[in-house]
C-alpha cells in the first residue's frame, strides 16, 4: 500500500512539474508581441512604461481564455498602446472606451470587417495628446488605414 501511495504521489508531482513548464497565456502574449515588435522588448519588460501597461492590460483581458488569435492580441496591443500614449482617459467621443469594452470594434472611430479586423481608425475629435506609438503606425501600414490624425499629435 505504501508503494502504491508513493507511486501516485510521484505521478502527481510529475504532472505538476510538466504543467508548470507549459507557457502561460501571459507568456504567449509577450512572445507574440515581441515577435512582431522586437524593438519593444526592453520597453515591455521595464516596469513603468506605457507598453508594459498595455501588456498588463492584455494579460488581464486574456487571463481566462485558453485560446486567442495572434491577430487579436497584436491588434489590441496596438490600440491599448495608442490609448495609453495619447491620454486615453481624457478622450472625447468615447461611445465605449477601449479599456472597458469587450469588443474593440465597438470603440468610437474604428471600422472593422465582419471578422473583427480593423480596417480604419479615425482619431479626429478625440482630444488626443501625446505621440502615436510606432506599433500602431506599423500595424496601420499593413493594408489598414489610419485616418484623421489631429495635427497636434506626433507620429
Amino acid at each position: 500500500m505504501i508503494g502504491f501511495i508513493a507511486a501516485i504521489t510521484t505521478a502527481v508531482i510529475l504532472v505538476v512539474m510538466v504543467q508548470s513548464d507549459l507557457p502561460t497565456v501571459g507568456d504567449q502574449i509577450e512572445k507574440s508581441i515581441i515577435n512582431e515588435h522586437p524593438n519593444l522588448e526592453g520597453a515591455i519588460f521595464s516596469i513603468n512604461t506605457l507598453q508594459r501597461q498595455a501588456l498588463n492590460w492584455l494579460k488581464d483581458r486574456f487571463a481566462d481564455k485558453e485560446d486567442f488569435s495572434k491577430r487579436e492580441v497584436l491588434q489590441l496591443f496596438c490600440l491599448v498602446s495608442l490609448y495609453y500614449n495619447t491620454g486615453g482617459k481624457a478622450w472625447t467621443n468615447q461611445r465605449k472606451r477601449l479599456i472597458d469594452s469587450t469588443d474593440e470594434c465597438d470603440w468610437y472611430g474604428i471600422n472593422c470587417t465582419a471578422d473583427s479586423e480593423i480596417l480604419e481608425l479615425d482619431l479626429s475629435n478625440k482630444n488626443l495628446v501625446g505621440v502615436i506609438p510606432g506599433e500602431i503606425t506599423g500595424a496601420m501600414t499593413k493594408g489598414n488605414s489610419l485616418t484623421s490624425v489631429p495635427s497636434n499629435i506626433e507620429r
